[in-house]
């Protein structure tokens, strides 16, 4: 029997609920320069380096 891994990362769908969740949107995320994203990530709450961009 395989044990499933776990990752510290996201796919893409489970990304873009939990931005949702936090009141986020993923496209306006997405063009925010690195430094002012990883502002808004940490101000709500997530882990930046959780996130690739």
């Amino acid at each position: 029997m395989m044990k499933h891994e776990e990752t510290d990362s996201f796919d893409e769908d489970e990304e873009e609920d939990v931005f949702a969740d936090a009141g986020l949107d993923y496209d306006e995320l997405e063009f925010m320069d690195p430094d002012e994203r990883r502002e808004v990530l940490e101000d709500a709450g997530l882990d930046p380096d959780a996130f690739d961009f």
